[in-house]
């Protein structure tokens, strides 16, 4: 049967999808006719499906094909629900199939791969936020050598690509204390910066308002709208600031924390986008807070630490996919205070000073 515009219904649709065993564009389209207002989450799931079975054909043998009559049934969560099981179903893939193989891109040559999550850990208030927003200027804007090492000749960290978009979520500080730390005239410049203000909107990461404890936390709604965000803006770069804020779940407890890092490294690999997490460590501690696998699944961590003269580094704690680079001494730029700069021991500065003074600033 077709409708008076001569293209065949919704029904019609199903039947004849269900009836050739696919789940193609057609079927996919007729999910949406049948849903008055999907979800984004539906929407995301059916959009992803679609790509995915663009680019592999076999992943059709086993797909869900719902008639009309099954549909019907189904609310949106439900729905999305089973085309995600159709889209992260492992399968098994011949090695040699995957060939020949681009060579792995960088954001940060041996620093930081596109793609992958991965940590800036230290105590609070040395300036990971500052450091951050910093690789975030640089990267939205012409690139370079973002750790600005003008007095050495031989910089150790490498330069970065400029014009690329960043999403940095923030639970800690409002969008207008990053303008006034960077200066208004190089947040003009930031239009591919963008800002979110978490505070208050509760965490990314957790167990759903009025589930029991007992179930295994999961994506909230902030974590969907902020993967949304990321998607739509096509980001290279998301910070997620601080990860106290973004993961409501135990951090001792292993399974969740190598889900929380699995999904968002999965997430990244996708939409090929890095994702940094800005972690504080409890007191009398080293690097991080809570389980060995928030290290374990990263695939990048940094720590910027301070060394018993008061001399601050940032270290390459972890590289998965490079020799471990050797560690950068940095140092507070004493004209724009807030701003790190590659440095070495002859030129070494009073770290403790400047950053009482950019506290004293801003």
């Amino acid at each position: 049967m077709k409708n008076q515009n001569g293209q065949l219904t919704t029904h019609e649709q199903f039947n004849q999808a269900a009836q050739a065993g696919r789940m193609d564009k057609q079927i996919v389209d007729a999910v949406l006719a049948h849903q008055a207002g999907p979800t984004p989450d539906t929407r995301r799931a059916i959009e992803a499906l679609i790509t995915h079975f663009e680019e592999d054909a076999r992943a059709q043998d086993d797909a869900w094909v719902p008639t009309v009559d099954e549909l019907s049934g189904l609310t949106s969560d439900v729905i999305a629900g089973k085309l995600k099981e159709v889209l992260h179903k492992p399968r098994p893939i011949p090695l040699a199939n995957l060939g020949p193989l681009k060579q792995r891109q960088w954001i940060i040559p041996n620093w930081l791969p596109c793609g992958r999550v991965g940590m800036l850990t230290g105590e609070g208030g040395r300036g990971k936020s500052w450091l951050a927003l910093q690789l975030a200027y640089a990267l939205t804007t012409d690139g370079g050598h973002w750790l600005s090492p003008s007095h050495i000749s031989s910089a150790k960290m490498p330069p970065v690509a400029g014009g690329h978009t960043v999403l940095y979520a923030t639970w800690e500080d409002e969008p207008a204390e990053f303008v006034r730390r960077i200066g208004a005239d190089k947040a003009q410049a930031m239009q591919n910066c963008h800002v979110i203000d978490f505070a208050g909107a509760g965490p990314l990461w957790g167990v759903q308002a009025g589930i029991s404890t007992h179930d295994r936390a999961a994506l909230l709604t902030t974590g969907e709208d902020l993967r949304a965000s990321a998607e739509r803006l096509e980001a290279a770069l998301l910070v997620i600031d601080s990860l106290a804020g973004a993961y409501g779940a135990n951090e001792n407890d292993r399974g969740a924390v190598r889900e929380f890092m699995a999904s968002w490294d999965a997430w990244g690999r996708k939409n090929d986008c890095a994702v940094m997490l800005v972690a504080h460590p409890p007191k009398n501690a080293d690097g991080y807070s809570g389980s060995t696998d928030w290290h374990s699944a990263s695939r990048w961590r940094w720590e910027l630490v301070t060394n018993e003269n008061d001399a601050d580094f940032l270290t390459c704690e972890k590289a998965s996919y490079a020799e471990k680079p050797d560690r950068i001494q940095i140092v507070r730029n004493k004209d724009t205070l807030w701003q790190w700069t590659e440095t070495n021991a002859q030129t070494h500065a009073n770290n403790a000073s400047l950053r009482k003074a950019a506290t004293n600033a801003v």
